[in-house]
């Protein structure tokens, strides 16, 4: 075997890099210690003299990695839908927008809660310079703060999924990426599908699987015309995870380690997908699970958490509460029912269209007569989730005391049985006493229906 050695020359100011050419050759001959026997050939040109100064030489390095490495999942965060019902050119996904149409800078339901490590993902830094790429610790809490949309109308919230993934074998070794989404259990220890909860598991009820899409290569660069832009680009998917403190500037920016410029030289990847959150799922903390996985199988996967808020919606199908005609002296009854109708109904059924538990209370006004200026100030009602479980404030006893007295906010109790939970109805019976000496003529007031958040009862994990 003999060694040859391939010169390259670099004009001058150019920096060139020898490279060690090994050339199997059969010679004949004898060969001496420490000495070949090369094969006859062509007199060589010799080699022009170079100025040291024009060349530069360094060493080569290289490790192959085999089959079995896992990728490398560098960040990964959640943006909500800001504009529910809208749809439009955004990108990548036309139905999510990332802010309000109000305010550019409102990119989740509660912008004053910052995740539990903030920024999540972030460059290592010295000197004010970034030394390596992006990275963000496991289990980051608090990432956002979302709100269902109340009786999932006009659509139910989108929540956007993301992960940036580096592969040291090169991206085209990344097979597969992935997200788990867990809620929280229901109060029977079950899930809401009604399925056992997996053991061993904080949050252990899956809502949903989904694989990721890849950002195309063009579409990283902030100034192409479909872009994710960079943290300073106004209602683009980077601005919202910037200001939401789920990831920093620079893991987005920096020239040598930031997303944007890595994902166009093809280093590194950036996936995302989403899921629909229904104002059926229970409210609490969401864990979010993402994997990556490597050719021959080998996986990583890094979890954060978002917050679902919890909160009810009150509704109700009727605009007035009609007794008619009244005797003085006698107590009169609207009942309601459990059938929803759109008003003027005059049988009261009220609705939470909200995620958590609803209680009720009531406040009337007193009811004037137009002529004489005379007043009705007691009253009565009954609530619960059905005929059988409602509970009763006043009686006919004679006993004012026992009534509910106009301008005080009576609430009804928090059995179960009185309390809403997610798109239920309740009866509500409301009933009038006229006083013995009250003169002829028209009385009017106001009846105010108060909602209000009872938790524990329909979700765990609510507070």
């Amino acid at each position: 075997m003999i060694k040859r050695f391939l010169k390259i020359v670099a004009p001058a100011g150019a920096a060139a890099v020898a490279l060690l050419l090994v050339v199997g050759l059969h010679a004949s001959g004898t060969a001496l210690a420490g000495t070949s026997t090369p094969t006859p050939g062509p007199t060589a040109t010799p080699a022009p003299t170079i100025d040291p100064l024009a060349q530069q030489t360094v060493n080569t390095n290289a490790v192959v990695g085999g089959v079995g490495v896992a990728p490398v999942i560098e960040c990964k965060w959640e943006l909500p839908d800001m504009q529910v019902g809208v749809s439009d050119s955004t990108y990548p996904d036309g139905r999510i927008q990332y802010s309000i149409a109000s305010d550019a800078h409102v990119h989740d339901d509660d912008m004053a809660v910052s995740p539990s490590t903030s920024p999540a993902c972030d460059v290592p830094m010295s000197g004010g310079v970034a030394i390596g790429d992006p990275t963000q610790p496991n289990n980051v809490r608090h990432m956002i703060q979302v709100v269902p949309v109340p009786q999932d109308t006009p659509e139910a919230r989108h929540i956007q999924l993301w992960m940036a993934v580096s592969d040291d074998n090169g991206i085209s070794a990344i097979a597969d990426v992935f997200w788990k989404v867990w809620e929280p259990a229901m109060p029977t220890g079950k899930c809401l599908d009604g399925s056992t909860p997996v053991p061993g598991r904080e949050l252990g009820c899956l809502k949903i699987q989904v694989h990721g899409t890849p950002v195309p290569q063009a579409n990283c660069d902030p100034n192409a015309a479909q872009s994710l832009g960079d943290n300073a680009a106004s209602r683009k998917m980077f601005e919202a995870a910037v200001h939401t403190g789920q990831v920093s500037g620079a893991a987005i920016n920096d020239t040598n380690y930031g997303m944007l410029n890595l994902c166009q030289e093809s280093e590194k990847v950036i996936y995302y997908n989403s899921f629909d959150l229904s104002k059926e799922q229970p409210c609490g903390e969401y864990q979010i699970d993402a994997t990556a996985v490597g050719l021959g199988g080998p996986t990583t996967t890094l979890t954060n958490y978002i917050d679902v808020e919890c909160v009810f919606y009150l509704k109700i199908d009727f605009n007035k509460v009609d007794w008619a005609g009244i005797s003085p002296g006698y107590r009169d009854v609207v009942s309601g029912d459990l059938v929803w109708n759109n008003p003027p109904d005059n049988a009261p059924t009220v609705r939470n269209v909200g995620n958590d538990g609803m209680g009720l209370s009531l406040l009337y006004s007193p009811m004037v007569g137009l002529n004489f200026g005379k007043e009705i100030t007691t009253f009565d009602a009954c609530f619960g989730v059905d005929a059988a479980h409602l509970q009763c404030i006043g009686n006919d006893s004679g006993q004012p005391w026992t009534w509910i007295q106009a301008g005080a906010v009576t609430p009804f109790d928090n059995d179960p049985s009185r309390v809403l939970c997610a798109d239920k109805d309740g009866k509500l019976d409301l009933s009038i006493h006229p006083p013995a000496t009250l003169p002829a003529d028209t009385y009017t007031g106001t009846l105010t229906v108060i909602g209000r958040h009872v938790p524990l009862i329909c979700n765990v994990g609510n507070e």
